[in-house]
């Protein structure tokens, strides 16, 4: 708690305390809003044998179109002061969040609405040095809207852990539970990072995205990435697209994103993301509940079928509310706020962005700074 003491010109002249409350946490909570959608292709057999003649000839053509958000809200920060020499140690817990609205357009049936939810809590521990420790866990569900399906609950988790070589290098190993290749899948974590966050760096996460982002101004980023966007979802079986007797199953689906993607940030509490490029490796399936009701791991779908690939427009915005505690050329913090970021509530892959890390303004000659150079100096550190 910060004070200051203020003289009033009272009758008695008497000396008033003046308290500002300082912030709670460095990160502050975030809502992030999505929209996807793919071009319509023709469903068209690559198998030599023709086995999905059946369902290609039922469906005819798919295109994806989906809405989805998310929030993460910081409910308890602790600082753990090491020494005066090295950065303060910290514990952030936040409860997390996630919708999609999702519609998986085949011209030859009725529409059908998957909607998913998911609620969970994550823990990042940045230990003051070289190491940062990160779990999420969370409980999701999915149905077909269209047709009220029972829900379905599932949970998905990743632990990673961190390490800082220096501001230009770290590297990431750990575990992920996810459902982002259309089926259910355990799978290691690896990752690195070349080059500052607040400069031009090259990041490296699977499962999760390829980036090579680099600044525009001090507002804007650009990035050439590839990434995958999938899911699971259940599915009503009313237009007889399983011989069997469920009345649902599973409808997975998994493609391949490659583009260019840019970033405006107007100010702290607010940035927009638009990107656009070609989606390869398309896969969608099928998989019954009584044929996978014992296995445990991967699904064996009845129906599955490569597709030719297409387009794909992505846009987003985000907003973070109130004030946080200054992380300014913080190293530690930039990389818990990027581990936070590349991590998504709800295993839907979206990105918030790093709009919450300030870009590294280019040096400029002391002769030439004007007024507003500085202002713009004093504003930056002030916000972050």
């Amino acid at each position: 708690m910060l004070s200051y003491s203020l003289a009033g010109q009272s009758s008695g002249d008497t000396l008033k305390k003046v308290r500002i409350k300082e912030p709670k946490h460095y990160f502050m909570p975030t809502f992030y809003f999505d929209y996807y959608s793919t071009k319509e292709v023709q469903l068209e057999s690559v198998n030599p044998k023709n086995k999905n003649f059946y369902w290609n000839d039922k469906l005819k053509s798919y295109q994806f179109l989906q809405k989805s958000g998310g929030f993460f809200i910081p409910f308890y920060t602790k600082d753990y002061v090491k020494g005066d020499t090295i950065p303060p140690a910290n514990l952030h817990l936040m409860a997390t969040g996630s919708y999609l609205i999702a519609t998986p357009h085949f011209s030859g049936i009725p529409d059908h609405t998957f909607f998913k939810g998911s609620l969970g809590v994550r823990g990042i521990y940045n230990t003051g040095g070289k190491g940062i420790w990160f779990v999420d866990c969370a409980i999701w569900t999915a149905q077909d809207a269209t047709y009220q399906s029972k829900l379905v609950p599932r949970t998905v988790t990743t632990l990673v852990y961190d390490r800082i070589v220096n501001d230009k290098f770290s590297f990431r190993i750990g575990y992920a539970k996810t459902f982002l290749y259309g089926n259910r899948f355990r799978l290691p974590y690896l990752g690195f990072r070349v080059g500052r966050l607040d400069k031009t760096y090259l990041s490296v996460q699977f499962p999760r995205n390829v980036t090579l982002s680099f600044p525009i101004g001090n507002k804007f980023r650009g990035a050439v990435f590839t990434k995958p966007m999938g899911g699971l979802y259940t599915m009503s079986n009313v237009d007889s697209l399983y011989f069997g007797n469920d009345k649902k199953f599973l409808f997975g689906r998994y493609e391949m994103l490659a583009g260019l993607k840019f970033e405006y940030f107007p100010c702290k509490n607010f940035s927009i993301n638009l990107s656009a490029g070609t989606v390869g490796r398309r896969f969608i399936g099928m998989s019954s509940f009584s044929f996978n009701d014992k296995n445990k791991g991967v699904l064996n779908p009845f129906f599955e079928e490569q597709l030719v690939p297409g387009g794909f427009i992505y846009t987003g915005m985000t907003f973070r509310f109130g004030r946080a505690k200054k992380v300014y050329n913080n190293k530690n913090l930039y990389e818990a706020f990027d581990l936070n970021n590349t991590i998504d509530a709800g295993d839907n892959n979206s990105d918030p962005g790093n709009g919450n890390i300030p870009i590294l303004p280019k040096k400029k000659k002391i002769k030439n700074l004007g007024v507003s150079d500085v202002q713009d100096l004093m504003e930056t550190q002030d916000l972050y």
